[in-house]
């Protein structure tokens, strides 16, 4: 079962591994730029910037993930951050491997919050 807490961590480690992309517009150029192994969203997201990612990452066939209020911020220690995107790396697939597992119901809980918004 991932929680939060390996759920930071991973995301965490990723960013400084540099495979990780923050803030939306840089989010969305990865995504067009078919860059993005997948992009993750914070759940408080304003309805502008999830539509943007919504539409950009439904059109580029990139997974997009839904996740806990403030889980990016706290994970990569940036304040104001409500998007993320995920590179190709293991590590990326590593994070990505445990949010399919969480949102199909393969873990006892789901304690990171994490859905999967389309994919």
């Amino acid at each position: 079962m991932i929680d939060e807490k390996k759920l930071t961590g991973l995301l965490g480690l990723a960013l400084r591994s540099g495979n990780v992309v923050l803030g939306t517009d840089s989010v969305l150029v990865s995504v067009r730029l078919k860059k993005a192994r997948a992009v993750l969203i914070d759940e408080r997201a304003s309805d502008n910037t999830r539509k943007k990612l919504e539409d950009s990452c439904a059109y580029h066939q990139v997974p997009l993930i839904k996740i806990n209020a403030e889980l990016i911020e706290k994970a990569t220690g940036k304040q104001g951050r409500k998007a993320a995107a995920l590179l190709h790396s293991n590590i990326s697939e590593e994070i990505l491997r445990h949010a399919i597992d969480l949102d199909n119901g393969s873990s006892a809980g789901n304690n990171a919050g994490v859905h999967l918004a389309n994919g």
